[in-house]
């Protein structure tokens, strides 16, 4: 471990902490019967770790020379899948570490080792550790991180709570459970019984390259993806005990969109230089149309624009929610907390913004 990786990670540990305690902050605000209590507490243990994560930063210098200072492009899309996907689990582990006073301590400790473990990660260790598993070929690499990944759930489902620890424990389970099958096909491969299941496997595997250059797959994705938004839709609208079939069509048709991108995805890997025809169907005017809003709304949606939009929110839903009984006024005032929350954030930037480039230079 290096400085230049300790520092790399405690930069990214205060930008997670950051995040987790707003989105702690709000949901304690706009979710009242849902324990705010957990909540806040979130997002005061994510403010002590920022702070902890951020003075540590200071003291790290960065041991690597001073680049010159280059404008960064935006975000991709799987950047911010991925740093929402991290937002959600630390929201999640520690609102259930912050049930428990106890473990609060505990949970600083362990954003501790994850940092170090990203460090670790970092300055080159999680590449050697890769090179040493994948050698030997796919199924024997496939297999020892089946492996590894088994003693890393269970490993860590001891330690955490038990909300926490059935989950890993699962996780830990299966991942052990596919290690035994593929040593124990490593072990039948070279006999008879193998070869049977390779022709086989090698026979499905024709019928599915020939569905797939019949374009079913294609279709069945732009099917599917129609009826789960129409069953959804239909499932948010109607009561419970009418929703529930509606909500079950929409959850099948999520597993065709699923399996149907999965095959799309393999004939394109396999015939990645096939001439593509223009593409006429009706998902694709969907898309082509809501890439067109996309585009505009970003455009369009400045910081004026939020503080205009957030005021005038908070305005509307608490004046429809003074003359409310409490039972109905509530998700409207917490919708007003929330409006006024992001126009104040907007604000703060807005004007930190302007400073910025008021200030006269040197």
């Amino acid at each position: 471990m290096n400085r230049s990786a300790l520092s790399w990670a405690l930069s990214g540990a205060v930008r997670f902490a950051v995040a987790t305690a707003i989105v702690a902050m709000l949901f304690a605000v706009a979710l009242p019967d849902t324990g705010p209590e957990r909540f806040a507490t979130t997002a005061y243990l994510a403010v002590i770790f920022a702070a902890i994560a951020l003075g540590a930063r200071q003291l790290v210098r960065d041991d690597a020379p001073q680049q010159p200072q280059v404008v960064r492009a935006r975000p991709s899309f799987p950047t911010l899948l991925g740093f929402a996907i991290g937002l959600t689990i630390l929201l999640v582990a520690s609102a259930s570490f912050a049930a428990d006073p106890s473990d609060e301590v505990r949970l600083i400790v362990y954003g501790l080792v994850a940092i170090g473990v990203a460090a670790i990660g970092r300055g080159g260790a999680f590449v050697w550790l890769n090179a040493r598993l994948v050698s030997g070929g796919r199924l024997s690499a496939f297999a020892r991180y089946c492996v590894v990944g088994a003693v890393a759930a269970l490993s860590i489902s001891a330690l955490v709570p038990q909300a926490l620890a059935e989950p890993l424990a699962v996780v830990g389970y299966f991942a052990a459970l596919a290690a035994t099958m593929l040593v124990a096909w490593e072990v039948i491969a070279p006999s008879p019984f193998g070869d049977l299941i390779r022709a086989s496997f090698a026979r499905g595997a024709e019928g599915v390259a020939q569905l797939s250059a019949d374009l079913v797959f294609a279709r069945t994705i732009e099917y599917a993806t129609l009826a789960l938004i129409a069953s959804m839709g239909l499932a948010s609208l109607l009561r419970r005990p009418y929703s529930e079939p509606f909500a079950t069509v929409g959850y099948l048709a999520a597993v065709f969109v699923a399996v149907g991108v999965a095959m799309e995805c393999r004939r394109r890997m396999l015939h990645p230089l096939e001439a593509a025809e223009p593409n006429t169907s009706l998902m694709w005017e969907i898309d082509r149309r809501a890439s067109a809003a996309l585009e505009h709304f970003s455009r369009t949606l400045t910081l004026a624009g939020i503080i205009k939009y957030a005021a005038s929110m908070t305005v509307v839903t608490f004046l429809v929610a003074a003359p409310l009984l409490r039972r109905y006024g509530e998700p409207f005032a917490a919708i007003g907390y929330t409006a006024a929350i992001v126009s104040m954030v907007a604000i703060a930037i807005e004007c930190r913004q302007t400073r910025g480039t008021s200030q006269p230079t040197p």
